[in-house]
């Protein structure tokens, strides 16, 4: 890290030129104290889910210029002293958010002794649980605060995220304390100019528009949301609140739904399977077999034979 030091008024001021973040995230830090800056940064990989663990010594102004993909909270959860967000005294369960859609500077004050934890959520991640598109730059916790919020987020960091599988539950159950901590403002749609959606009957749509399963019905996200009059988001935010899942994991059960009604129906002749996979859009016959088996626990060529 290169710093540059001046002395200005009796202050020590050290102005830190390269700080380290992701792409689409340049800070800029100025000490206010003296002594060492003494920034320590422990960064816990998730996936789809970052955390980063900051710390500094010193009492600091910082300047992010932010234009990254992901949507980023940084919550202060030991200090001695509130932070200022431009001027403004930060309660300590408040967030800072910085996001693709909003402000891309952001300016406050960190007191000395002061600990923060930043987590990075995707783009991805925050349209699959249909997050609002802009969000705003301080988001207030609720009555609960953010100490379940940090106790999930340190139980990840000690947890071994060598499978696969456990690091995406780990990422999940760190966007499901995110939501329960912010949860008003991480779904509102005030000022979209779009309504929530009544969640079963857009579903209901959903499937009568995708009719008995052709090849020809099952069409991308994008598309499908198109066909309903409704936005890409919307579409996720209705489908996780009802059944509970993503458009794209939505489709490929209700595709494999219809595949297995047509192996019920089907005549037992050699090339059915591969014949029923296709007419459902299945395009490679061994990963509809390990999708099928891995939904309805056999596989397609034992449900032809029933």
């Amino acid at each position: 890290m290169h710093e540059r030091l001046e002395h200005l008024t009796g202050i020590y001021v050290n102005t830190v030129e390269e700080w380290l973040t992701e792409p689409g995230w340049h800070g800029e830090v100025t000490q206010l104290s003296s002594g060492s800056l003494g920034h320590v940064v422990r960064p816990v990989n998730l996936g789809e889910v970052q955390l980063e663990w900051n710390s500094l010594t010193a009492r600091a102004m910082i300047v992010d210029y932010y234009t990254s993909a992901w949507t980023t909270f940084l919550i202060q959860y030991a200090a001695l002293a509130p932070r200022l967000h431009y001027a403004h005294p930060l309660g300590k369960d408040d967030a800072i958010v910085l996001s693709p859609k909003g402000d891309p500077e952001h300016r406050y004050v960190s007191p000395g002794q002061g600990s923060t934890l930043c987590i990075r959520v995707s783009g991805r991640a925050a349209e699959q649980r249909g997050w609002a598109a802009r969000l705003p730059q301080r988001m207030r916790s609720g009555a609960r605060g953010t100490s379940h919020l940090i106790s999930v987020c340190k139980s990840a960091t000690h947890t071994s995220l060598q499978q696969p599988a456990v690091k995406a539950q780990t990422a999940a159950n760190v966007l499901t304390a995110l939501e329960q901590t912010f949860s008003v403002q991480l779904l509102e749609t005030e000022g979209s100019g779009e309504a929530v959606p009544d969640a079963a009957a857009l579903e209901m749509r959903l499937r009568l528009l995708l009719g008995d399963g052709s090849e020809g019905n099952f069409v991308g996200v994008d598309a499908l949301a198109n066909q309903l009059g409704t936005s890409r988001r919307t579409l996720f935010r209705a489908l996780r609140q009802w059944p509970g899942t993503t458009p794209a994991r939505y489709l490929k059960i209700l595709r494999l739904h219809a595949a297995r009604r047509k192996l019920l129906a089907a005549p037992k002749y050699a090339g059915a399977v591969a014949a029923v996979a296709f007419e459902c859009g299945f395009s490679h016959l061994g990963r509809f077999s390990s999708d099928y088996r891995s939904l309805f626990g056999e596989l397609p060529s034992q449900t032809l034979l029933q």
